[in-house]
């Protein structure tokens, strides 16, 4: 699997290179007053990891919240589980 993951990895890399080789122009964005000029890869990746990392956070978050309420609940199970008590009001 590991391999797996840096043959992707490796792809990726190749298809950002690519796209930076074929696309360095620059773009100029406009917000009000102001002007900005950025070269489109480096708007490209801002793009993805303004959309990425917020996502990530949120995983690593759920993630640490679950296994903290998977060893509440292992330690919950591995208590042992004392019989009933007989009531004395019962026994003769």
């Amino acid at each position: 699997m590991r391999t797996v993951k840096l043959i992707l990895l490796g792809m990726a890399i190749a298809i950002f290179i690519a796209f930076v080789f074929f696309n360095w122009t620059d773009v100029d964005i406009a917000l009000g007053p102001w002007s900005i000029v950025i070269k489109k890869p480096a708007l490209v990746l801002f793009a993805f990891l303004a959309g990425f990392v917020p996502t990530y956070l949120m995983h690593v978050a759920s993630r640490s919240a679950w296994r903290r309420r998977l060893a509440r609940a292992e330690r919950t199970a591995s208590e042992p589980i004392s019989p009933p008590q007989p009531d004395p009001r019962l026994t003769p």
